[in-house]
């Protein structure tokens, strides 16, 4: 006689699941914010980054990026449309090169898993474009080196928009955390600019 999993049991798992991919999310997110809040203090371009919020990054307290990394999607855009592989895999020799490669092979090794196994998650929380998302797929795992070394891999997310940052660092109010979660789900997030998300760009303002 066939036997099935109980529905609690399975809603458990489910959760369970659902947990480890939003810790994923979080983890590759803690480690851009630490690379960008390293090139924030060195004065260094950040990615794209607003020039405002990288300057809170430079005092930015660990508690405060724990609170960002906590979004629920990536802070940061993976780009595979321009960005073309090299077999010049040379050690970088200067402390930031070596990050930010060890930045973009973390990023890559997770998004190439997600992207052949989760594909819907991979476009809804790295925000991945279908051309980068179909080259993640078709890119075998060891070719995946080659392309960390493309200079325009990494970008910042949601640089478009000069609302969303300075309301990430208000983050910790229940109001906003709510308000950013729906606009980082969005497929394009620079849309809260636009006259359909009036309501949302207003809430917005008072967090410049």
């Amino acid at each position: 006689m066939a036997t099935y999993p109980k529905k609690g049991r399975v809603e458990m798992a489910s959760e369970g699941r659902r947990a480890d991919r939003l810790e994923e999310i979080h983890e590759l997110n803690r480690l851009f914010l630490a690379y960008a809040q390293a090139c924030a203090r060195q004065g260094r371009p950040c990615m794209g980054l607003p020039q405002r919020a990288a300057r809170r990054l430079v005092d930015a307290q660990p508690a405060t990026l724990e609170r960002l990394a906590e979004l629920p999607a990536a802070l940061f855009r993976l780009d595979l449309e321009r960005a073309h592989g090299t077999r010049d895999r040379a050690a970088p020799e200067r402390h930031m090169d070596r990050m930010r490669l060890s930045l973009a092979l973390t990023i890559l090794n997770s998004a190439w898993h997600m992207a052949r196994e989760r594909g819907f998650e991979a476009r809804m929380f790295l925000r991945l474009s279908k051309t980068t998302l179909r080259r993640l797929r078709a890119t075998p795992l060891s070719s995946i080196p080659d392309l960390a070394y493309a200079p325009d891999l990494l970008s910042c997310a949601f640089a478009e928009c000069q609302l969303t940052w300075p309301a990430l660092f208000r983050r910790d109010e229940p109001e906003a955390a709510r308000m950013l979660t729906l606009i980082a789900l969005q497929p394009n997030a620079a849309l809260v600019d636009s006259a359909a998300h009036r309501p949302a760009r207003a809430s917005l303002r008072s967090y410049r």
